[in-house]
């Protein structure tokens, strides 16, 4: 039972977490304006602009073969 109550717990933690990341990403995106995604990654959520992350995707920072629609499917939000 007590097992059950942390999972309950971090999951409402996660998603305070989410929409957190949203209302900064939006507030980002006004103050750019560039397209910003919102990725989970490494148990936290980040957020990057579009052609930062195609930047990072030429320069290696992900794992060798993966291709950019790949990374963009793990997207979990991104602003118009």
């Amino acid at each position: 039972m007590p097992m059950l109550f942390t999972r309950f717990l971090k999951a409402i933690h996660r998603k305070f977490k989410f929409k957190a990341a949203i209302k900064k990403a939006e507030r980002v995106r006004v103050l750019t304006y560039k397209k910003q995604l919102v990725i989970y990654h490494n148990r936290k959520f980040s957020i990057i602009a579009k052609q930062d992350l195609k930047t990072l995707h030429s320069q290696g920072a992900f794992k060798k073969g993966v291709p950019f629609k790949d990374i963009l499917k793990a997207v979990t939000y991104s602003t118009n």
